[in-house]
């Protein structure tokens, strides 16, 4: 259980700018219920509760300044920081673990579904916790079909950025959609993973499948680029304003966010696919113009793409396969690729959505 609290405050410190020391009593807080779910408990509640256990850590766990400065111990890169709230969890956390190691009990029993949906009492002496008398199962974190439309934007973003890891833009993302998420999708599952990352990966596995994401030998299980039809529904999104909009979206049949089938659908009007790749790219450029046959050979490969998408009598495993073939042919296209690199050279997203 203590466990569960300190990597729940890990969580909450992150994103959090408030003072636990502003609080001048020990709160009995209820995390959640039968009645009031966790997702959509109030953020203040939240708040008083991360934060009386902020104060109670205070309290009880300390660090030797001089024996921290000379040895750094485990503190690794975060030397720069004073001793405060980040080192304690790092201390608590890392007993609990050496405990488990010691008694042999590896796995917790607890869920952090179950967890938050009890009652804590936190007090200067001791802190008691109260299991539900009613459980309702919530889902498991922010499904991976709603995080595709905002992934394949930030992969925009980034696209001609220096190389990173597959974890790194996980990391990186995460932080960006952090409080539009709920508390399930940043738990620890069994395999030692949060599921954040789970969820991301296999959003990013659909993406490739259909084609979105390029997969040679370079982008094979190391890091996540855009194709050129990936960066074509990517500007779309950006353009009609998703990255602002909430995550959550409406029941679905498909294993491809609506958003994105909605992209394609768009973009098989010749306008509106010269709109967007003038949306995205610096002033004074003349697409239809200057490179004609790269700009209508993609946009025919990619209203090709969209028809067997769409079409109802195609199942879906030999879809994914004529989509990637589609796509390989206007991968392969000389004067798509020469559309290809006028736009990615000539990229001006930085100006059109901050990220930091």
């Amino acid at each position: 259980m203590l466990y569960k609290i300190v990597d729940q405050l890990k969580e909450r410190t992150k994103e959090s700018n408030l003072n636990y020391e502003s609080f001048e009593t020990w709160p009995t807080i209820r995390l959640g219920g039968a009645t009031d779910m966790a997702i959509k408990m109030k953020k203040a509640d939240f708040e008083k509760q991360t934060w009386a256990f902020a104060r109670f850590i205070d309290k009880w766990v300390k660090i030797e300044e001089e024996t921290f400065k000379q040895g750094q111990l485990f503190f690794k890169e975060k030397e720069k920081k004073s001793y405060g709230l980040e080192y304690k969890l790092d201390v608590l956390e890392k007993m609990i673990e050496l405990m488990r190691l010691r008694l042999r009990i590896l796995d917790s029993e607890m869920d952090l579904d179950h967890f938050i949906q009890g009652e804590i009492n936190i007090n200067p002496e001791n802190l008691v916790y109260t299991p539900t008398k009613s459980y309702r199962k919530n889902k498991l974190g922010t499904p991976p079909i709603h995080l595709q439309p905002k992934l394949l934007i930030y992969l925009l973003y980034r696209y001609n950025s220096k190389e990173m890891k597959i974890y790194d833009i996980i990391s990186k993302f995460m932080a960006l959609i952090w409080n539009q998420t709920d508390i399930l999708y940043f738990e620890k599952t069994k395999t030692g993973v949060r599921r954040c990352f789970t969820n991301t990966r296999f959003a990013a596995n659909t993406l490739r499948d259909y084609g979105l994401l390029k997969f040679t030998k370079k982008e094979a299980y190391k890091t996540w680029t855009l194709s050129f039809s990936g960066i074509m529904v990517a500007s779309k999104t950006l353009k009609d304003g998703v990255w602002k909009k909430p995550l959550i979206m409406k029941d679905h049949s498909t294993d491809l966010h609506p958003t994105i089938r909605e992209s394609f659908v768009h973009l098989k009007n010749r306008n509106e696919f010269i709109d967007t790749l003038t949306f995205v790219t610096k002033t004074n450029l003349h697409f239809l113009k200057d490179k004609p046959k790269g700009t209508q050979t993609t946009h025919k490969l990619l209203s090709q793409y969209h028809a067997i998408l769409e079409d109802p009598e195609i199942p879906k495993k030999e879809k994914k396969n004529r989509c990637s073939t589609i796509l390989e042919d206007l991968e392969s296209d000389k004067h798509v690729n020469a559309l290809f690199e006028e736009l990615t050279s000539n990229f001006n997203i930085g100006d059109l959505i901050r990220l930091k």
